[in-house]
């Protein structure tokens, strides 16, 4: 998604605590996790299920929220990959009409169509690669 701004000097802080006390999305990013108060479990699971899709297909954000155990849940994906996603394929994650992020769409359909995944125009036909 967009690019990360660097971490202020709270992050610093926490980043130089024990990595045996920090859970794990600390230890990876030095940061606590992304959307006030969501708990490490839901952020994880929503990191598995997105780097779980494979090249070629691709999964709306609202699949990504219902395979996390999240439905309805489609917005809160978004903002876990717009601030902790830089290390996932965030660009197998469209929206449910198979339109990608309006300010990433040139970056994001090169990487797809990189990938053998072909757009209709800027739209990507969920039907055909769609996770199963």
């Amino acid at each position: 998604m967009g690019r990360m701004q660097p971490c202020g000097t709270d992050c610093r802080r926490v980043a130089s605590v024990s990595l045996g006390t920090m859970d794990s999305h600390a230890a990876r990013t030095g940061r606590r996790p992304p959307g006030g108060g969501m708990d490490e479990e839901t952020l994880e699971r929503v990191r598995v299920v997105i780097a779980a899709i494979p090249p070629g297909s691709v999964l709306a954000y609202g699949d990504v929220a219902a395979r996390a155990g999240l439905p309805g849940r489609a917005r809160l994906v978004g903002r876990i990959l717009a601030e902790d996603g830089h290390d996932l394929p965030w660009h197998r994650v469209l929206r449910a009409d198979g339109t990608t992020a309006p300010h990433k769409t040139t970056e994001q359909l090169a990487r797809l169509r990189a990938e053998g995944v072909l757009a209709d125009g800027e739209r990507i036909p969920m039907r055909r690669y769609r996770q199963a």
